[in-house]
């Protein structure tokens, strides 16, 4: 009988806590409902819901300055004013890099990167769909010169496009698009 009335009291103690004007507050304070909701959504079936919003996704930037033999490199990765819709509707900002070298104390190159500086690589119709996504210092030559790499993509995909930049000494750039051959499984 002990035990009966043990868990009588466990029981109206776990109902009234159940009850408390709190616990109700919160469990319906994330959804509302009422007659003017149903009423706006039923009133307008012809229109239909966005697949996303209009958010612009943007990458924080990204500053490098550092100095490698003779070279001080100072590069800023960022947004730019483009715009790329990709195939689901997302819409990502356009990137580009803001590239300053000096060799020996002296500027020998100050220079915007964007994705129309690989145009001739990338066909017309397609280049509008890609972005910087990879830029970086990615080794210095026998003969001093630096090479950059830098990948072209469509946004969040991994359709890409890779290229070496090679900035020499006295401040010129080559571009080099990297081919991969991949091997098939057997």
């Amino acid at each position: 009988m002990k035990r009966f009335y043990f868990y009588f009291i466990a029981l109206v103690v776990f109902i009234t806590a159940c009850n408390n004007s709190e616990t109700k507050k919160v469990a319906t304070s994330n959804i509302t409902v009422s007659k003017d909701t149903i009423d706006t959504i039923m009133a307008k079936p012809e229109q239909k819901q966005p697949l996303v919003n209009d958010t612009i996704y943007h990458e924080k930037p990204i500053h490098v300055d550092t100095i490698i033999n003779k070279y001080h490199i100072s590069y800023t990765f960022q947004d730019n004013d483009d715009v790329i819709t990709d195939i689901t509707g997302l819409v990502f900002a356009g990137r580009e890099v803001l590239l300053e070298i000096k060799y020996d104390g002296k500027k020998i190159l100050n220079r915007k990167i964007d994705r129309t500086d690989f145009s001739s690589y990338i066909p017309s119709k397609e280049i509008k769909n890609f972005v910087i996504e990879y830029f970086i210092l990615e080794r210095v030559e026998k003969d001093n010169s630096l090479i950059f790499e830098v990948n072209i993509c469509v946004p969040d995909s991994d359709y890409c496009y890779q290229f070496e930049l090679n900035v020499s000494s006295n401040g010129s750039v080559k571009t080099k698009k990297i081919d991969y051959e991949y091997e098939e499984d057997m």
